[in-house]
């Protein structure tokens, strides 16, 4: 059976780029059972720095986490900039490949909204309320790391029940013939 992780990183500006302030991971099969939850954030601001889950560094959560990211099949909404802070963070990572709720989510819902953001998608697809349901923390709140990669793996889910969008994340093997 497959396994999935969902990632979201929720960044602060500095000079040099974005800083990963709180990372979110969500390992899930593709039956919907969630197998692992993590969460930290690094001291940037006071909001991160208050957190239970505050860590000297994002980089730092490297030994917890690796397991949960190497070789596996990596997925986000929006995931290019996710990756993007997730290979800053740690550049030996390799995984299997990525996967783009977003842009999938535009493939299987092509011209049916007007909003392709994480949180719209999950209101126009009744996924709010089961997410909502789950209040693994005392800041699960959209726009924090941990519920925008529960919600990206909630919608995934659904996009699994879709015929092109269950080929779009679990593509056909090709035929060498």
């Amino acid at each position: 059976m497959l396994e999935f992780t969902a990632i979201d990183f929720e960044t602060v500006p500095s000079e040099h780029g974005p800083i990963a302030a709180e990372i979110g991971l969500v390992v899930f099969n593709e039956k919907g059972q969630i197998l692992h939850y993590f969460e930290a954030s690094a001291p940037v601001n006071k909001l991160y720095a208050n957190s239970a889950n505050c860590r000297d560094s994002i980089i730092s959560t490297w030994p917890e986490i690796k397991n949960h990211l190497q070789g596996k099949i990596i997925l986000g909404h929006n995931i290019g900039y996710d990756y993007a802070i997730l290979k800053k963070c740690f550049p030996a990572l390799e995984i299997d490949r990525t996967v783009d709720s977003l842009y999938i989510s535009r493939q299987v819902y092509k011209k049916i909204f007007s909003d392709y953001s994480l949180t719209s998608l999950l209101d126009c697809l009744d996924l709010t309320a089961q997410l909502d349901s789950l209040q693994v923390n005392d800041h699960f709140t959209p726009h924090r790391a941990l519920y925008d990669a529960m919600g990206c793996a909630l919608l995934i889910l659904e996009l699994l029940t879709k015929p092109l969008g269950r080929d779009l994340i679990i593509p056909p093997q090709q035929s060498l013939f």
